[in-house]
């Protein structure tokens, strides 16, 4: 697999607030790249699907970078691998906030996803054919949102942390 370095938000291509040039638009975006996160993304990028993902830490890892150093992968309830992916042998008293950050960014780099950092959304909203999701500073990213029975089948996959705050969360498909 490419090696795919991580990527920091002033290298996505997002428009300024100052700037006033619209949207980025993009198939399926994925919002966190924790474990549910990292699976979507894996899954895209094995379908050849158009996706991004983006997240608001500055490094991979999500929550587990800020657990307290006495949490050591001994007293963990332990990982869920990854997919395609084995969690390699630890010594079990490593400090979780090491070793499981240092898994997640094996993982990103080994199957080359696309993840950006740290990038923060907001809101995520549609307008009936697409979803905006919308950064703090005003940029925005547009994805694909279809109209299916009456309801919004969104092609957003939210990974969200107990941070989410959605008014309407997106309804995930394959």
């Amino acid at each position: 697999m490419p090696d795919a370095p991580h990527r920091t938000e002033d290298e996505l291509v997002l428009p300024s607030p100052e700037s006033g040039t619209g949207n980025v638009a993009i198939d399926v975006l994925v919002i966190g790249a924790g474990q549910a996160g990292l699976s979507a993304a894996y899954h895209l990028q094995r379908t050849g699907s158009p996706y991004l993902v983006l997240d608001s830490e500055t490094g991979p890892g999500g929550a587990w970078q800020h657990r307290w150093p006495t949490l050591t992968m001994s007293t963990v309830n332990g990982i869920t691998e990854l997919l395609s992916s084995v969690v390699p042998p630890v010594d079990p008293a490593a400090a979780a906030a090491d070793v499981i950050p240092k898994y997640f960014s094996d993982y990103e780099t080994h199957f080359g996803l696309d993840v950006r950092r740290p990038i923060t959304v907001g809101r995520v909203e549609s307008n009936g054919t697409l979803l905006v999701s919308t950064m703090p500073d005003g940029r925005t990213v547009t994805s694909r949102a279809d109209q299916r029975d009456g309801h919004l089948v969104a092609a957003v996959l939210a990974a969200l942390s107990g941070h989410g705050r959605f008014h309407r969360p997106a309804v995930a498909h394959s």
